[in-house]
């Protein structure tokens, strides 16, 4: 993905969640459920927006730094699957989602990829 892509989901995003009130703690799960979760229609394109933007902000933060990735994902996973795993965590642990979505998003991928130790 091109820094330019990259970029571009980070502005989209930024600009889709004012209007869904996030609250001054950041935006947490039950923001991304209330807006994304539509079992009629096709998620609202800021959803999976989002979720290139924490994928690629993990994925950035680890080679800058010469880390490991939290999670060991299969080199050919798509930024789709990204999102269906994250979607599908905040659908099945109600009880979390008042947390942060960054959180949320990244326990979804380390439950569906975890690192063998």
């Amino acid at each position: 993905m091109k820094f330019r892509d990259i970029a571009m989901a980070a502005c989209l995003t930024a600009l889709y969640l004012p209007a869904y009130g996030a609250n001054d703690n950041g935006v947490t799960g039950n923001d991304w459920h209330s807006i994304c979760n539509n079992k009629k229609a096709d998620r609202p394109g800021g959803c999976d927006t989002y979720v290139v933007g924490v994928v690629s902000g993990i994925k950035a933060q680890a080679a800058i730094t010469s880390t490991k990735e939290p999670f060991c994902a299969p080199p050919k996973v798509s930024y789709q699957q990204y999102a269906d795993i994250f979607f599908k965590y905040l659908d099945n642990h109600p009880e979390q989602r008042h947390e942060l979505a960054v959180i949320l998003a990244l326990q979804s991928w380390r439950d569906a990829f975890p690192c063998s130790k």
